[in-house]
């Protein structure tokens, strides 16, 4: 009886950065996920504004207070 050890088995990944945003206007939240293109681009935010996708309104982003806090 041929039986394998579960660490036989590999498990394979792949990671993405997951932002989370909350509307100025309306209050609403969405997310954004995204795979880097490279690892300059983990810690690096190159985008300036975006749309909320609840209300339209346009924006500039800006790092939540208190955020790196917790990290």
């Amino acid at each position: 009886m041929n039986t394998k050890n579960d660490l036989d088995y590999e498990h394979n990944y792949v990671y993405e950065i997951l932002y989370h945003f909350d509307c100025g206007k309306c209050s609403k939240w969405w997310s954004y996920a995204k795979t880097p293109d490279n690892k300059e681009e983990i810690h690096k935010q190159k985008v300036e504004y975006m749309y909320c996708p609840h209300c339209g309104t346009e924006g500039s982003l800006k790092i939540k207070e208190k955020f790196f806090d917790n990290i």
